[in-house]
Order: structure tokens, then sequence, then C-alpha cells
């Protein structure tokens, strides 16, 4: 999925799972992961306390320029170690002067 950079997005997230998570836009982590990543590389975050199982949470993010140049990804986690974190790849591109999105409909994402 791509975003353009300076354009407001406004994102619905659902926790349709059994325990509260966080739901992060981050810097792409590689290989398997099971445990919290460090804060660093962290862009916007939906702490676990504002997205408990049933609740949904909606905010709008607009991509900085040094997106363009960074591997993202949407990285959901669970507060403890019950399972290991789930993560959807993104890209942040400009297109000359005009910042458009061409996005495949994930403005409503579920967790």
């Amino acid at each position: 999925d791509s975003f353009y950079v300076g354009t407001p997005y406004t994102f619905v997230v659902t926790n349709k799972g059994s325990y509260p998570q966080n739901f992060i836009i981050r810097q792409r982590v590689s290989g398997p992961t099971t445990a919290p990543q460090p804060k660093e590389g962290i862009l916007y975050i939906v702490d676990a306390p504002k997205l408990k199982p049933g609740t949904t949470q909606t905010f709008t993010y607009q991509f900085p320029l040094s997106a363009e140049q960074t591997q993202l990804q949407f990285t959901t986690h669970l507060v403890d170690s019950r399972a290991a974190e789930n993560h959807i790849p993104i890209k942040v591109v400009s297109k000359g002067s005009a910042m458009l999105w061409q996005n495949r409909a994930v403005d409503e994402k579920v967790v």
C-alpha cells in the first residue's frame, strides 16, 4: 500500500481480538519478532490502554517528508508475550508537486 507525503489520512483501527494491543506506524522491522521493539523508529502509536478488545480508535496522521526514504510498516503488538507482532508493509512516496494518495482501502484496518 502507498501513501503520499504531506497528505492527511484518517485511520480507523478496531481491536477484534481478545487482548489490548498497540497499533504502531513505524520503521520496518526485519525478521521474526515476538517481543516489543524499541521506541526508536516509531512515527505514531495508539497505546494498548486506548485499544482494548472491542474498541475502535480513529486518528488522522500525515506522513512527514522523512518517511519517503524509510521503509515503514503498520504493526500491532499485544502488551504481553501471548503472540507475535503483525506487520503490514507500507510505502510513502511523493509525486512531483502534487501529493496524492493511491491506496487500496487501507483507511480502515482491522487489528
